[in-house]
């Protein structure tokens, strides 16, 4: 190889991968999603985390202009977030903005409701 073409190689080992479309929707919904469900946490529950099973009304759940609806799977998606094969997904929240850094380490410190 030519010295242009070694430069171009050494760079492009230090380039990260683009995300695919799909991730970063589904990381702009998972962040309106983690805002809502911290917000009943803390309003609804008194910081208690909702039980798998449980449903609960909300607005704003599948996009941002969403009236209020009942039988939200709350707990569901909160259990869905947390499980080992939702790692990625769950580091893309933390490292996304500070209000969902500091939404999931609020409730990390919370325990599931009786």
């Amino acid at each position: 190889f030519d010295d242009a073409s070694k430069n171009a190689l050494a760079y492009l080992a230090t380039c990260a991968f683009r995300e695919h479309v799909s991730t970063c929707l589904h990381t702009v919904n998972d962040v309106r999603k983690l805002k809502v469900f911290h917000e009943y946490v803390v309003q609804k529950c008194e910081g208690k985390l909702p039980k798998k099973g449980d449903l609960a009304t909300l607005a704003r759940w599948n996009n941002e202009n969403d009236e209020e609806r009942d039988g939200v799977a709350i707990g569901k998606w909160w259990w869905d977030l947390n499980r080992p094969e939702a790692a990625e997904r769950l580091e893309r929240l933390k490292d996304f903005d500070d209000a969902s850094k500091n939404a999931l380490a609020y409730l990390a410190t919370c325990a599931f409701r009786e």
